[in-house]
């Protein structure tokens, strides 16, 4: 299910029974194929440092929020 970038290259994993059913249902749940979401964590997993640390200022400014409003309850 490529959406708008065709890959070229393919790569075989292996996954023992339970791992292999246990991203199926995550998959599902997700409403994507799983080879999607294998190249969506694998991609997370790889992403530059950059986006983790502006994903990191995300999340502290998101708790900082919900923080605010729990104590203004």
């Amino acid at each position: 299910m490529t959406r708008g970038h065709p890959r070229a290259r393919n790569l075989q994993v292996r996954f023992r029974d339970d791992e292999f059913d246990a991203l199926t249902a995550y998959a599902s749940q997700q409403g994507l194929p799983v080879s999607t979401v294998v190249r969506l964590l694998v991609l997370k997993a790889i992403a530059p440092v950059d986006d983790l640390n502006a994903a990191l200022d995300r999340l502290e400014s998101d708790v900082a929020a919900v923080r605010r409003s729990a104590l203004s309850a």
